[in-house]
């Protein structure tokens, strides 16, 4: 495997998490 297909996961991983903290802290604030 290459190291960009690596990146690319890793960044998709970080952005879903961050858009699932986004979404809760949304929940939280409501």
């Amino acid at each position: 495997m290459r190291p960009g297909v690596m990146i690319v996961r890793s960044s998709a991983a970080r952005i879903q998490s961050i858009a699932a903290w986004m979404s809760r802290s949304e929940m939280f604030w409501q």
